[in-house]
């Protein structure tokens, strides 16, 4: 559209902003994707070799076994990578909102600044806005995007838990730096308070996923009264 309307050279522009724009992300990716790695390792939830870091404190292994990862990914096509990335992405948003305002409770704005630490502008008032934004865009991203980007992000989230109990079963977590601290449950093997947590992420993917059914048989049933207009009339009457 731009080389119609604009000429080749807006094409070529748009096409080298796109190629660097996207290194920038992939290499953000990265660059902050490993730290998970890191520091699942550092809890015990991930092998020991995962939270080896150089000289200068960065966790190479993590960074390079990401690379790898992401090279490969590379070979599918960009809708495969979307909803297998994107999906998680956005419930972690979600989810961080409120984290924010519970570390803000735990955090005042004095410890904050004490510690050299960002402080939101506008206050209260600010840190609202921002967190409706995001919470607006991501359920936005997440129920208009089609059935097959709804069900790809809540397979992601099943798998993320049933992996986290997996590894806690395996490596005991936190259990393993302070036992009294960081006990486990007799009877599930799990942290106390997991069972908990998961009944509350159940719960919560269940309200998600309750909220797109409604939201796809209602498209559902649109289609099938356009069709049948169609087959009655010739058209559908808007």
């Amino acid at each position: 559209m731009l080389i119609q309307y604009v000429g080749n050279w807006a094409g070529v522009l748009f096409v080298i902003v796109a190629t660097f724009a996207n290194c920038a992300i992939f290499c953000s990716y990265i660059a902050h994707g490993s730290r998970a790695f890191f520091v699942m390792a550092d809890d015990d939830m991930f092998p020991k070799f995962m939270r080896k870091v150089d000289k200068r404190g960065i966790p190479t292994i993590s960074i390079l076994i990401l690379a790898v990862f992401t090279i490969f990914t590379c070979q599918f096509d960009f809708t495969t990578l979307v909803m297998a990335t994107n999906p998680i992405q956005l419930y972690m948003y979600i989810a961080m909102i409120a984290v924010i305002f519970k570390l803000r409770k735990i955090y005042p704005v004095a410890a904050r600044k004490a510690k050299g630490l960002t402080v939101m502008a506008g206050g209260n008032a600010g840190l609202i806005y921002c967190s409706a934004c995001v919470f607006a865009i991501s359920i936005f991203a997440i129920y208009v995007n089609g059935l097959d980007y709804f069900v790809a992000g809540f397979l992601v989230l099943f798998l993320g838990l049933v992996f986290y109990m997996i590894f806690k079963w395996y490596y005991k977590g936190r259990y393993n730096d302070d036992p009294v601290a960081f006990p486990l449950s007799k009877v599930t093997k799990l942290g106390l308070g997991d069972m908990m947590d998961i009944g509350v992420y159940t719960l919560l993917t269940g309200l998600m996923s309750l909220g797109g059914s409604v939201e796809k048989l209602r498209e559902r049933q649109i289609g099938h009264m356009d069709k049948q207009m169609e087959e009655l009339h010739g058209f559908i009457p808007r």
